[in-house]
C-alpha cells in the first residue's frame, strides 16, 4: 500500500483524496493544512495537521496548493522529509527550470518527483507528443474550454485586494489565443483599476483576449460551483490525409486533475531518483496493472475491465 498525504485541502486535494480511495494500491494517511481546524471539521477519517513530520511514515506527498507557492513547497518537502512529491504546476514558462533546480534536489535526496501532473500542462503533454511523431510536417493545435481554469482563477485570488475570483476560458478562432472572461469580487477598498491592471499584465492573461468583469463576492461563489473544463487537441496534415483529434470534457476539472496526481503518485515510485513531466514517465507505470497481464495476453484495459481481443 502506497502511503499518501495530500498537502492543501482545496478543490483539488478533495479530488486527489476521492481518487485514493478509488484506488486499490493507495491509502491516504494524513491531509496537511495551514488551516487544521477549520478542515478537522470537516475531516475526521484521517490525521489533519500543520507538518508533515506528524504524520509518519509518507512514501508520497501531493501537493495541491497554488503554482505560486508549489514549487517552493515541494522542494522544502523533499529536502526536509526525503519523500517523493506530485504537483500540478502550471506556468508553462516556468517548468523546465523548475524541473532542473529540483531534479537537482531529488537527485541529492534520493527522490522522486513529477511536476506538472495536470491535465494541461499533464496528459494533454503527452497527447501532442504522440501526436507530433505520429503525423510529420504540421503543427499541433489546442483549444480548451468553455469551462473553469483552476490556474487562472487562484492567480488572480492571488492579487492583494481580491476576496474570490473565477476565470472562465472560451476558445475563439485565432490560433493559440483563447478569450477570458474573469470575473472578480474585491475589498471595499480595493483598486479595482489597478487589480484589473495587474490581470491583463500577468503571464497567464497578457497573450489572451482578457476581459475583466466586478461582481458581488455572493456572485461569484456561486460561478465557482460549476467547475466543468474541455479541451481539443488536433493534428491535421491535409497533403498525406492524415488527422488525429482528442477531446477531453470533465464535470469536475478538479476531481480529473486529481485523478492524474495519484497516478502520477503511483509511478514516481517506479520512476529513479530526480525531477520529471508526464511526457518522460513509461505510460503503463501509471497503472495499477502489470506490463503482462495488460497489454500482452490478449487483453486490453476498457472502462475498468478486461475485455478479450
Amino acid at each position: 500500500m502506497v502511503k499518501i498525504a495530500v498537502v492543501g485541502y482545496g478543490n483539488v486535494g478533495k479530488g486527489v483524496i476521492k481518487a485514493i480511495t478509488t484506488s486499490e494500491d493507495m491509502g491516504l494517511v494524513g491531509i496537511v493544512t495551514k488551516r487544521p481546524g477549520i478542515v478537522r471539521e470537516e475531516v475526521d477519517y484521517v490525521p489533519v495537521v500543520d507538518d508533515m513530520n506528524k504524520l509518519g511514515n509518507v512514501d508520497v506527498a501531493i501537493l495541491c496548493g497554488s503554482s505560486e507557492h508549489v514549487r517552493e513547497e515541494a522542494k522544502k518537502i523533499v529536502s526536509k522529509y526525503k519523500v517523493n512529491t506530485i504537483d500540478s504546476f502550471d506556468i508553462h514558462l516556468q517548468i523546465f527550470d523548475y524541473k532542473k533546480e529540483l531534479s537537482k534536489l531529488c537527485e541529492e535526496c534520493g527522490t522522486t518527483s513529477i511536476i506538472s501532473a495536470g491535465w494541461d500542462p499533464g496528459i494533454n503533454s503527452v497527447v501532442r507528443v504522440l501526436f507530433d511523431y505520429s503525423i510529420p510536417f504540421v503543427e499541433t493545435e489546442t483549444k480548451f474550454g468553455p469551462g473553469m481554469s483552476m490556474g487562472h482563477s487562484t492567480a488572480v485570488r492571488e492579487i492583494s485586494g481580491v476576496l474570490d475570483a473565477v476565470s472562465i476560458t472560451i476558445p475563439t478562432d485565432k490560433k493559440g489565443v483563447h478569450r477570458r472572461e474573469v470575473y472578480v469580487a474585491t475589498s471595499e477598498e480595493a483598486d479595482q483599476s489597478l487589480i484589473k491592471e495587474t490581470i491583463l499584465g500577468h503571464e497567464k492573461f497578457r497573450s489572451d483576449e482578457t476581459y475583466v468583469n466586478f461582481e458581488p463576492l455572493e456572485r461569484i461563489r456561486k460561478r465557482r460551483l460549476d467547475m466543468q473544463h474541455s479541451g481539443h487537441i488536433y493534428r491535421t496534415n491535409e497533403e498525406l490525409g492524415q488527422k488525429l483529434e482528442y477531446h477531453v470534457a470533465m464535470r469536475s476539472n478538479p476531481q480529473f486533475t486529481g485523478q492524474i496526481m495519484v497516478a502520477a503518485a503511483r509511478a514516481s515510485l517506479k520512476m529513479p531518483p530526480g525531477a520529471y513531466t508526464l511526457v518522460e514517465v513509461p505510460p503503463i507505470y501509471f497503472s495499477e496493472k502489470s506490463v503482462e497481464g495488460t497489454w500482452f495476453n490478449g487483453k486490453l484495459v476498457c472502462g475498468g475491465k478486461f475485455q478479450v481481443i
